[in-house]
């Protein structure tokens, strides 16, 4: 009798074991796939809020433009090849006059700071926030799976509808404010399903530097130079716990924190959105 017990103790430990396995392999897959969800969000709010003044994280754009070549023209370029008869009813029957052929024409244009206007393309922000939605429908589910405090996970979902109206009334300062909100929920996401210090203090950081761009429209000096201080807390979180063969990226990134930083004395827009272009496009390098 002993002895069946002992089998039946070890088959239930054997399977018990099984099943804490199973139950981990599902959350750390649950994990990554909210990671990459929340890399998403981070991605696309930061293309909505640098999209209100038209900034782009990359210096230079490719733009295209269709051209035109009358056919005669072309006719001639061409060794004096004539088109066939079936080509000529073709034309002949589209009701074209000018007998044009078109071609693209790619060519790069600067995508600075101090050579392009601070006008917001409504438009793609108003496609941009409602696709938005779609997406949020499904990590909202994640979230709760993995225990992500309700209260922070509702916020998101009220502060987007609040996005959504700023961004459909065009009002530029109220959009950049609410959208700066909706990023500071990703940190509190983070801390909320993760022990991975580092990537929660640079999502700190960010967000602190992203409230401060959100106030630099209404030249608020006193509240960016503040934001941009927490900033610096956070990150210093993370230059004191990185690697020997991390130091030169993190102490880079740290330099340009301090740089912009250093911008809040000119109280000149400009100069505080080219040195945030750079510590941002620096921190979203950093893994």
């Amino acid at each position: 009798m002993s002895g069946a017990i002992i089998i039946i103790i070890t088959v239930v430990t054997i399977f018990s074991i099984k099943q804490g396995k199973a139950q981990a392999t599902s959350t750390e897959n649950l994990q990554e796939k909210v990671n990459a969800e929340i890399n998403y969000l981070d991605t696309k709010l930061l293309s909505m809020l640098n999209g209100l003044n038209n900034i782009m994280l990359r210096n230079y754009v490719v733009t295209s433009k269709e051209v035109g070549q009358n056919s005669a023209d072309i006719d001639d370029e061409s060794s004096g090849a004539s088109k066939n008869n079936e080509e000529t009813e073709s034309e002949a029957g589209s009701g074209t006059t000018d007998n044009e052929e078109r071609t693209s024409l790619h060519e790069l244009q600067s995508a600075g700071v101090l050579t392009t206007n601070k006008d917001a393309n409504w438009d793609t922000l108003k496609t941009e926030i409602e696709i938005l939605y779609s997406s949020w429908s499904t990590i909202i589910l994640d979230l709760y799976k993995l225990n992500v405090n309700s209260e922070d996970i509702l916020e998101f979902s009220t502060l987007l509808d609040s996005a959504t109206i700023f961004i459909k009334n065009e009002d530029k300062p109220q959009a950049l404010a609410t959208l700066a909100n909706l990023y500071a929920c990703l940190p509190k996401y983070v801390q909320g399903y993760s022990n991975d210090n580092k990537q929660i203090n640079i999502q700190k950081t960010k967000s602190s530097i992203v409230n401060a761009y959100s106030v630099v429209e209404n030249e608020n000096w006193n509240e960016i130079s503040g934001q941009i201080n927490d900033a610096e807390k956070s990150f210093l979180n993370v230059l004191n716990s990185v690697s020997t063969e991390e130091d030169y990226e993190v102490n880079k990134t740290y330099i340009l924190i301090k740089e912009l930083q250093n911008s809040i004395t000119e109280k000149d827009k400009d100069i505080f959105y080219i040195k945030y272009k750079n510590v941002i496009e620096k921190l979203n390098n950093m893994k």
